[in-house]
């Protein structure tokens, strides 16, 4: 997963309502334009130089690929409006593809499908998740600021040939209630396959209005099939238990809402907890004001992190606050620990803020900014890399835990709650200290 940097919602959603009118019928757009532009910003604004031939190739072959058994032809277009004059600039290749792909007089919403195909391949070549976004997205993703279908039953899962895996389920959430844990397998969602349906799908099939009810096949690991019925609610981005001497907070996504609510729970409830459980499994990031946000209310000085472009590297340190004191803190990690999640986690550990517990995290995370081309919606480009506070590259140095245990042990926090009352000697896993 990947940071934003625009103010928005977790990862894309509300940048993308902001960065163009999805319409309802399809209009026609100056794709030609919009392709020079999108040119111009990926060639000067990637992370690095980009392989200008590389990304032609791509956009080509992606263009073969949808003409099938057409592509001599294509390749004849190509090379007319292209010309033969050695290395073709990228602006060029890519408005020559688009008009072989899509000439004048092509329906407007083949046209965009078009445009974005050969864009997208061209981006793709230098990052997978770089790529032009569609109307068809921005619409479907819109949805999401509309508070009703952002409702769920509170779980996180994973696709798998049998279906939906279910990871963990949400405090108090409608699947915790009903009975679902981590290792049960969803295969369909209002009598539709979920392997059919896949994971956007999916996940768009579990959302709706408060109150509404939504019926689960789920595969036990009893080997037998059970039926539930679900009454969609609120799932709140950060969620806060107190056990014991123990405050444990869940970060189910770095959201907007994320710092006050944070800094609110840790006056109402850490006063006097002795110890601080932050939970950051399966958690793919989101925000990069909000990692900041988190990191200084722990740290009272030290680097957060920095972000690398092709020009400079820019630092961002904690700020004096510390608003939960010295008193210590444990962080859950897990394999789905990503990008911004695993920046906070990093940059606790690298400052020897807290100890981790779990499972190493995915070591991956990029930044992408959301960039208007002038088109129904934006371009997402990469265009910094992150490091932890210690230096390293985030990408291929996931954060290992100092006591590795199943992330889906059920007695997780009372593990991290002993740890951080009473050492890693209380470690029922060999320690493991990162250098």
């Amino acid at each position: 997963m990947h940071l934003i940097r625009w103010p928005a919602l977790a990862l894309t959603v509300a940048a993308l309502a902001t960065s163009g009118v999805a319409q309802a019928q399809p209009v026609v757009q100056d794709w030609h334009a919009i392709l020079r532009r999108l040119s111009r910003t990926a060639l000067n604004e990637y992370v690095r130089e980009p392989d200008s031939a590389l990304m032609i190739a791509a956009a080509l072959t992606e263009a073969r690929r949808r003409t099938g058994a057409g592509s001599a032809g294509f390749d004849a277009c190509f090379a007319a409006r292209a010309g033969k004059r050695g290395l073709v600039a990228l602006d060029r290749a890519l408005d020559a593809a688009f008009s072989c792909l899509a000439p004048e007089g092509t329906a407007p919403d083949i046209a965009e499908e078009s445009a974005v195909a050969v864009a997208s391949a061209a981006l793709a070549s230098l990052d997978p998740a770089s790529r032009l976004i569609s109307s068809v997205e921005v619409a479907r993703l819109k949805k999401l600021l509309v508070p009703a279908n952002r409702l769920g039953v509170g779980v996180s899962y994973s696709m798998t040939p049998a279906g939906l895996k279910v990871v963990s389920t949400i405090w108090g959430g409608p699947a915790e209630a009903a009975g679902l844990v981590a290792g049960d397998v969803i295969t369909a969602i209002d009598d539709v396959q979920t392997v059919t349906l896949g994971m956007d799908n999916s996940a768009a099939a579990m959302r709706g209005p408060a109150g509404s009810a939504v019926v689960l096949s789920v595969l036990g690991a009893d080997g037998k099939l059970q039926t539930f019925n679900l009454l969609r609610r609120g799932i709140p981005a950060i969620e806060t238990m107190r056990q014991g001497d123990a405050l444990t907070v869940r970060f189910n996504a770095l959201t907007q809402e994320i710092p006050s609510t944070f800094t609110k729970a840790l006056a109402a409830q850490g006063t006097d907890a002795k110890v601080l459980v932050i939970d950051l499994r399966h958690n793919p990031g989101g925000l990069l004001d909000v990692v900041v946000s988190v990191a200084d209310a722990l740290l009272a000085s030290g680097p957060i992190f920095s972000q690398a472009d092709r020009r400079n590297r820019v630092e961002t340190r904690a700020k004096a606050g510390a608003t939960f004191g010295d008193k210590p803190v444990v962080v859950i990690v897990d394999r789905k620990t990503e990008s911004g999640a695993e920046l906070i986690a990093a940059a606790l550990a690298d400052n020897h803020r807290a100890l981790i517990v779990g499972e190493p995290s995915s070591g991956s995370g990029s930044v992408h900014d959301l960039i208007p081309v002038g088109g129904p919606a934006p371009l997402k480009l990469k265009t910094a890399e992150l490091m932890r506070a210690n230096g390293e590259p985030l990408v291929g140095h996931p954060v290992v835990p100092d006591c590795e245990v199943s992330a889906n042990d059920p007695t997780i926090f009372a593990i991290a709650a002993r740890i951080g009352l009473d050492g890693l000697s209380t470690c029922p896993a060999p320690v493991h200290r990162p250098e």
